[in-house]
């Protein structure tokens, strides 16, 4: 093994370990109605529109998008933001 395979996986462990706080970031940014946060971590990345969430209380919250997160707390002003950003607002929470 090559010295350059450990700093590869070092920093593909990294990198995952970063998406993976970003995107509960956007959903706690979406439920809590923060619509400045939500748009700046998209301009940081486009990719955590589609973010699915990975756990939540007794697992109701598995697999939401921010879009399911904002629209189950209430937030319209979200919700038409995302959904104008190309959120898919036709999949199935599931």
């Amino acid at each position: 093994m090559r010295w350059y395979s450990g700093v590869a996986s070092l920093l593909m462990a990294a990198l995952l370990a970063a998406v993976s706080m970003a995107s509960s970031d956007i959903h706690e940014a979406a439920k809590a109605g923060d619509l400045e946060q939500v748009r700046s971590l998209l301009a940081s990345n486009i990719r955590l529109l589609d973010a699915k969430k990975e756990s939540g209380i007794n697992g109701k919250e598995r697999g939401q998008s921010p879009l399911h997160a904002a629209a189950a707390a209430g937030h319209a002003d979200i919700v038409t933001f995302l959904a104008d950003q190309g959120e898919p607002t036709s999949k199935a929470v599931g």
